[in-house]
């Protein structure tokens, strides 16, 4: 490449120059993925999810779950829906079948026929 040089350094970052101007290139570490945001845990409430009669349940015998709270996440938001057989099991299944049949009609159309039985 005519007028790229580059200026190699100890570290995990070199400089390029192209056509005299310099920019500093790092490399590994970041990935370009930044600095992940993590949600505040105090937005989740124990009230009105099953968590609350354990909760209930401990108190009358002097307990409490501390780590309750970090578990209520899994009755909220779309979470607190239940898994049903024909989400499992159905899942695509109008796609699969559309598929299933346009390989079919393709197998059909490009395979010679067959004359006879055997």
């Amino acid at each position: 490449f005519k007028g790229v040089v580059l200026r190699l350094l100890a570290g995990n970052f070199f400089w390029i120059e192209v056509n005299g101007k310099q920019a500093k290139v790092v490399m590994g570490h970041d990935h370009g993925h930044g600095k992940l945001a993590m949600p505040d845990p105090k937005q989740w409430r124990v009230e009105g999810t099953p968590l609350e009669f354990t909760q209930e349940r401990l108190a009358r015998r002097g307990l409490r779950d501390p780590w309750a709270r970090n578990e209520a996440w899994r009755y909220m938001g779309g979470f607190a829906r239940p898994v049903a057989f024909k989400d499992v099991f159905f899942r695509g299944f109008k796609w699969g079948f559309a598929a299933f049949v346009v390989a079919l009609g393709v197998e059909y159309a490009l395979s010679p026929q067959k004359k006879g039985h055997h």
